[in-house]
């Protein structure tokens, strides 16, 4: 697996979950409500529901500096999901994401990586109800190679 991909691999998981807990604790799409403060402690707050073909999409955006320079990498796009599986008592939920509208402005690394590598095609995330990701996958018909140049 290429740098460059685990490090688009891990922008999108981190913005992917920023997500979740925004949803989460603003009651949004597939959120439990949160309740007031004090009724529950902090564990039973953060809750994520999700019911089978919920969709959402968020904007995203990512920077990388040397050093507080004004050059940097930056990373922008819409991250999509929709709901595949509810979660059971045995597993979590199974949610198909991609990428779309994104742009790649690079200044730092060495590897470079185009946008159309970012939104080749769907990946799979398992989100538990504590709003984690448990499991990244991708189709058995991707390969990482397709990232490197």
């Amino acid at each position: 697996m290429s740098r460059r991909f685990s490090l688009a691999i891990g922008s999108v998981a981190l913005v992917a979950g920023l997500v979740a807990v925004l949803v989460a604790l603003a009651g949004g799409p597939g959120s439990s409500p949160a309740a007031p403060s004090g009724a529950r402690d902090a564990s039973e707050l953060l809750a994520c529901r999700f019911a089978r073909n919920d969709t959402a999409a968020f904007a995203f955006e990512s920077s990388a500096t040397l050093d507080g320079g004004s050059e940097g990498d930056h990373l922008r796009g819409v991250l999509s999901w929709v709901v595949v599986d509810e979660a059971t008592a045995e597993r979590p939920a199974l949610l198909r994401a991609s990428l779309s509208s994104v742009v790649v402005e690079q200044a730092l690394s060495e590897e470079r990586a185009r946008a159309d590598e970012l939104e080749d095609g769907p990946f799979y995330l398992r989100v538990d109800a504590r709003c984690r990701f448990t499991e990244l996958g991708f189709s058995p018909r991707w390969s990482g190679a397709s990232t490197t140049s």
